[in-house]
């Protein structure tokens, strides 16, 4: 729950317990404390708390504080603490008005805090520090180097992941209140055993059987829980998490872009080439900081392991966003080589003279990049994820502006400007009316996001629509975006794409609301007359999509999901691939999942007869390269889940 943050009121009494009142206001930490814009980090935080719900927070401003505290001093979370405890100069700056002779909170709180925040939050604070130091921060070179940012995980094995990931299904079944078949305890017990023993020539063997053994328990387990969870709870919530542990046991030891924990599946393994330390698990991290006064203007984790050169676009980036300005010459160490100018910033690297540089320009260039060792001290500070400039600058030009960006009273943001000469009255309306744009701009962003989600939900209940009017169908819409989620990533389609592909299958049947019941639901035979009517449903579907681009997708599986590759379908008879590859798709898995499963129509078909007649239709009803994908991936025992999800 949030709670306001302190009374700024103080108390003018002599004998009174005002602390500004007793301490020294040319403190430097005072004076910053009266620059920093706490209102605006107040605004941009509330967002992260609930009101009237839960137990009591610390003030936003009492918990950006320390975290500011903890990079000026360069002190632990633990530190910051008890030295807040000890230092009132320390408490008046986190905004308290009387001395507190108490902690202000448990260490562990600035960890859920920063993790409240987010890395949106962490920035905000980055860039007010880098911009309070004015000009300092502003200077035209800077020294940049890499380091490792190093995760807090174990050592990593493949049996200490499928160990974990099986206690994550045992936790989930848990959760839902799942009964299992089997939760194989005693026998992860005994191979647990088993695997400590895998450097030991005699018994690897063993090892690796136990491995082996503890892979396909965890698929077991898989298996029966998406047998077994709600459909709707299954696709929304774990379907994505099962995929990713799949993933993870299918891993082979020389594979590229291995998952080494699952908390943190963006870390990769980086040689270091040291005796006491050959590997480190974590994320490459550039840090850049001004060439004099050593301020840290850009700090980037890079998700891939990039050489060194290939990582300068994005911090140059950083640097510019930070402070709003690029950088004209860039100091950097020999594992940059490769490049001498990126996005009009210079590339300086230790190297013999040019013979037609003069002695001046020689010295030049050999004292800065000995001034770039002055980066390496302080790169160790900035490994951390909540990075914060370690110097501040405590006097701002007394011409400076800060503009609150607002809407609808409320303030979403601001400007902050340092003129080089006293404005005039009409300047003044021309800044604001160019920070009143930039409060709509950021309005309407905000709308935009807003209406982007509600799409996503709009699809959820159109789908719900098709469930009321036959059970069946429910299921099968389902199961067809789960066939069509994978085929998609099968076909190289992104991970983004693909999903979205399986949320716009789950509408390629919406126009059967619009048919009969004694129609949808006959159980014999349909007429001439009945099919014609089925047939509509197509163009029904198109219908009720129309009136948005969001649902363009949907509306091509909708109405070309029963075109065939020969030419011979309906409703219009596209051939080949004048046919959208969504609709190709959804073509082979609606009539494969359709046969499989009983209707009121017909029993239910056996997979081998099924599969025999996807491969007769291949080039004829289907596409081809579809039937071949699908095949495969049945072949390889991708779709097990789905046919045995349709079989409960």
């Amino acid at each position: 729950m949030l709670i306001n943050s302190s009374n700024d009121a103080h108390q003018p009494n002599l004998f009174g317990n005002d602390l500004l009142l007793q301490l020294d206001p040319a403190d430097p930490l005072l004076q910053l404390s009266s620059v920093i814009p706490w209102s605006d980090f107040d605004q941009a935080f509330t967002k992260h708390y609930t009101q009237g719900i839960g137990a009591p927070s610390k003030p936003i401003r009492l918990m950006v504080g320390l975290l500011i505290l903890k990079q000026l001093e360069n002190l632990s979370d633990e530190s910051v603490v008890l030295q807040w405890k000890r230092n009132p100069y320390y408490q008046a700056f986190c905004g308290l008005t009387e001395y507190q002779p108490r902690p202000p909170c448990h260490s562990t709180e600035l960890v859920h805090f920063r993790k409240r925040i987010g890395k949106a939050g962490i920035e905000q604070i980055f860039q007010m520090s880098v911009r309070l130091h004015g000009r300092l921060a502003q200077e035209d070179t800077v020294n940049i180097d890499t380091t490792v940012q190093e995760k807090n995980i174990t050592y990593p094995t493949d049996a200490k992941l499928a160990i974990k990931i099986i206690n994550r299904l045992h936790k989930v079944a848990r959760f839902h209140g799942i009964q299992q078949r089997r939760t194989f305890v005693k026998e992860i017990k005994n191979l647990r055993l088993s695997i400590r023993h895998f450097r030991h020539v005699k018994k690897r063997a063993k090892a690796r059987k136990a491995l082996k053994r503890l892979r396909t328990i965890a698929h077991i387990l898989i298996r029966e829980l998406r047998r077994k969870l709600p459909q709707t709870c299954l696709f929304e919530c774990y379907q994505k998490d099962f995929l990713f542990y799949e993933r993870v046991l299918a891993q082979q030891p020389k594979d590229s872009h291995k998952i080494y924990a699952l908390h943190e599946p963006q870390v990769y393994c980086i040689g270091k080439g040291k005796d006491h330390k050959q590997y480190e698990y974590g994320n490459k991290v550039s840090v850049a900081c001004t060439a004099r006064s050593n301020l840290i203007v850009g700090v980037v984790s890079h998700e891939l392991n990039l050489h060194d050169s290939h990582t300068l676009p994005e911090v140059l980036k950083h640097i510019e966003d930070s402070r709003g300005k690029a950088v004209k010459t860039a100091v950097c160490d020999r594992g940059y080589r490769g490049k001498k100018e990126v996005n009009g910033t210079r590339i300086m690297l230790p190297a013999k003279g040019l013979k037609r540089d003069s002695r001046y320009q020689r010295d030049k260039k050999r004292k800065q990049c000995k001034r770039r060792a002055a980066i390496e001290p302080i790169i160790g500070l900035a490994c951390s994820e909540e990075v914060i400039s370690h110097k501040h600058n405590t006097k701002l030009r007394d011409s400076s502006l800060i503009i609150p960006l607002q809407f609808q009273n409320q303030v979403i943001g601001f400007i902050y400007l340092e003129p080089i000469k006293k404005l005039s009255d009409q300047d003044l309306n021309l800044i604001k009316l160019f920070a009143n744009q930039c409060s709509a701009a950021l309005e309407s962003l905000q709308l935009h996001v807003d209406l982007e989600k509600s799409y996503n939900h709009a699809i959820d209940m159109l789908a719900v629509v098709a469930e009321f009017r036959d059970s069946n169908t429910g299921d099968h819409i389902n199961r067809i975006a789960m066939y069509t989620t994978i085929i998609a990533i099968e076909f190289g389609l992104s991970n983004n794409q693909a999903q979205h592909y399986g949320q716009s299958a789950r509408l390629h049947d919406i126009g059967k609301v619009g048919i009969p019941d004694k129609v949808l639901l006959k159980p014999g035979k349909l007429n001439l007359q009945e099919f014609g009517l089925i047939k509509t449903h197509t163009q029904l579907g198109v219908d009720i999509l129309s009136g948005s681009d969001h649902y363009d997708v949907a509306s091509e599986v909708c109405q070309y999901h029963h075109e065939r590759w020969d030419g011979k379908g309906y409703p219009i008879g596209l051939k080949g691939k004048e046919i959208p590859l969504i609709a190709r798709i959804v073509s082979v898995i609606d009539v494969f999942d359709a046969l499989i499963n009983k209707r009121c129509y017909k029993e239910a078909w056996t997979i081998k007869s099924a599969i025999e007649e996807v491969k007769r239709g291949s080039g004829s009803q289907f596409d081809p390269d579809v039937v071949d994908i699908f095949l495969r991936l049945y072949n390889q025992g991708n779709f097990d889940s789905i046919i045995t999800l349709s079989k409960e």
